[in-house]
């Protein structure tokens, strides 16, 4: 605090305590870390990249669903990255390690943290080229499977208020074309990049 006296006057200056939002009630903890600091919250996905072999089971097969399947596996894992976005349109081709067939088989997953004020139905745009699964909580909200161009979509989204983790996996293993686009179209959904204790 600061005091002073100027001719007569006397004033003083003082900040008023930042009085921390209220953090709805959610899940502690998630596959991405622990629920940031939402009064220091950066936007954006702690993102994990994986290099498939031109040999694996699911390159250039159809598959009809992505439970169990390997491709995030840490055996092909590649690098890490922070991703302020995962609107990565067309033609993204990110793991290339002279592998066979290179940059053309990969696959990567995201982490982040939503907090929503109020419950309800949410505008979220998602596109693939080949396969796109959105987890929320946990709960498949969006999923994707074998899409050989990009093509995005709006899907409602019906959100429970609270904190809850978002996982974001994405593969490319069929055909030529590459794609990945995926945001909440809300302003009413809050993104943070995920801490960890």
């Amino acid at each position: 605090m600061l005091v002073g006296a100027i001719g007569c006057s006397e004033f003083s200056l003082h900040e008023e305590p930042v009085l921390p939002p209220a953090v709805p009630p959610g899940r502690d903890q998630g596959p991405g870390g622990v629920p940031p600091d939402w009064n220091d919250c950066e936007g954006g996905y702690a993102g994990h990249y994986f290099n498939l072999p031109d040999d694996h089971p699911d390159v250039e097969t159809r598959v009809s669903s992505l439970d169990g399947v390997d491709w995030w596996d840490e055996r092909y894992a590649s690098f890490e990255r922070y991703e302020p976005s995962l609107d990565l349109g067309p033609s993204w081709w990110p793991v290339d390690e002279a592998f066979a067939n290179d940059p053309r088989y990969f696959a990567a997953v995201w982490y982040g943290w939503i907090r929503v004020e109020e419950g309800g139905g949410y505008p979220v745009i998602a596109g693939s080229a080949t396969d796109l699964q959105v987890v929320v909580g946990e709960t498949v909200v969006v999923e994707q499977i074998g899409a050989t161009e990009l093509d995005t979509r709006t899907y409602d989204v019906d959100l429970q208020s609270g904190v809850a983790p978002v996982v974001v996996r994405f593969a490319h293993r069929i055909g030529e074309e590459d794609g990945m686009r995926f945001r909440f179209g809300t302003d009413q959904v809050q993104l943070c990049y995920p801490a960890w204790e």
